[in-house]
């Protein structure tokens, strides 16, 4: 409602800065509703631009899981290599740092001598199913929260792309004020 009433306000003024209408008003009242818009909106931006900030931490914490998520996913895609120890398999930089990876999170299968390495195999699978099936369950959690919990302004959901659009149009409504009040064409 507020938004409304000093959008309102804010559009006469720009209408009387234009000479479309003339507002009957003092030039003290009219500096007064000047600065009394210009604070509101300024409030208003910067809680939009909170809302934004606070919105991207969902990307960036969906982010952080796919990062964590791909190793993970390259192991079990590869886990006959893993679990034979074929010193061949790890000559590719990629997938030998995520063997050691893979070894720092699991250090006692590794010690152990290659005969009971070979009883826990299904262990170690069903490790690393559970560890990607339970970073799959936060991720989903982390969309459905970004989707249904984003903070909006007006039902929009605050992001950057959109403070960029609202600084391009201020940008362009102020270009084209001072280019009527000095008379360019």
């Amino acid at each position: 409602m507020m938004l409304a009433m000093y959008s309102t306000i804010a559009v006469f003024f720009i209408l009387h800065f234009y000479s479309i209408i003339e507002l009957p008003l003092p030039p003290m009242l009219q500096v007064v509703f000047s600065f009394d818009i210009f604070l509101y909106l300024g409030v208003m931006f910067y809680q939009l631009f909170k809302g934004a900030s606070y919105n991207a931490e969902f990307d960036a914490h969906i982010s952080k899981i796919r990062r964590l998520k791909q190793p993970l996913v390259c192991i079990m895609a590869n886990m006959k290599q893993f679990l034979s120890c074929d010193k061949s398999f790890y000559t590719n930089p990629t997938i030998s740092t995520y063997y050691r990876l893979y070894k720092s999170m699991y250090p006692h299968y590794f010690s152990l001598d290659p005969e009971e390495f070979k009883v826990l195999k299904a262990k170690v699978r069903a490790r690393t199913e559970k560890t990607i099936t339970q970073l799959d369950f936060l991720q989903e959690q982390l969309e459905h929260e970004k989707e249904h919990n984003a903070l909006k302004l007006l039902g929009i959901t605050a992001n950057f792309n959109l403070i960029a659009s609202i600084l391009s149009a201020c940008a362009a409504l102020g270009a084209a004020m001072l280019q009527y009040s000095f008379g360019i064409s």
